[in-house]
């Protein structure tokens, strides 16, 4: 389970990413998805991309096709979804979250009925959506580390804001972080109310040859180092 009594994560996802499959590869995952190896999932649905063809010379110009890019089940409740594309796979769940242990075991699980093994390898991510509740009138400083700052001659009041961030972490070889922030209105039982969204998407390259249970205890502690060093002692207070 969670160290916070008062969890903050909205959904939690970790993927997976290789070199783009081809379409009879794709079919093939559709197979394993819709087999009765899956309970409690319903029937995989299309996703659908564009597909754009330029031509150059005599008959110069372009010209766009649908065609099917992956596909996706979502589970009976509607919490856990998983999705296959041509270059990635994703397990994603909603809350209440499980806790780390389960929700890493039921990803790998996934995987592993997808035959990871089997494609190249190109890099793992965890992406983790916050929704923190933060007291009215009170600067956003006292709870968040990480948050866009307005010059002090402006007026503080703020109607809504969105701020991203790409950065090297935990160094420019081993990956990325990317941290997107702003106020979200949400569903809180009947009544819609106003959170402060905290995302955090970890993207760490993969080796040739590296295994996926040694890149996810990493990559989990990694995420969590990345989640504190955005928060305050006095954030930490409020979700316990």
């Amino acid at each position: 389970m969670s160290k916070y009594a008062r969890d903050p994560i909205a959904e939690a996802a970790v993927y997976v990413s290789y070199e783009p499959l081809d379409d009879q590869r794709i079919e093939r995952l559709r197979v394993v998805l819709a087999s009765g190896e899956v309970a409690g999932f319903a029937q995989p649905t299309p996703l659908l991309e564009i597909a754009i063809e330029s031509r150059f010379g005599d008959e110069t110009g372009s010209s766009a096709r649908q065609r099917v890019g992956g596909y996706a089940v979502v589970s009976q409740d509607g919490r856990q979804r998983v999705q296959v594309r041509r270059d990635a796979c994703v397990y994603s769940v909603l809350r209440p979250y499980p806790g780390w242990e389960q929700f890493a075991a039921e990803a790998a699980r996934w995987f592993d009925l997808l035959q990871y093994r089997e494609l190249s390898l190109t890099a793992i991510g965890t992406r983790y959506i916050n929704h923190l509740e933060l007291p009215d009138s009170e600067p956003v400083e006292r709870y968040l580390r990480t948050y866009p700052e307005l010059s002090h001659d402006l007026p503080q009041v703020v109607y809504n804001q969105y701020a991203r961030f790409e950065l090297p972490y935990p160094d420019e070889q081993s990956g990325v972080l990317t941290i997107q922030e702003g106020y979200v209105r949400v569903q809180d039982g009947q009544e819609a109310v106003d959170r402060f969204l905290l995302d955090l998407d970890l993207r760490l390259n993969a080796k040739p040859g590296e295994a996926l249970s040694s890149l996810l205890p990493k990559i989990h502690d990694d995420k969590n180092r990345a989640f504190e060093a955005c928060i305050t002692e006095e954030m930490r207070n409020l979700i316990r």
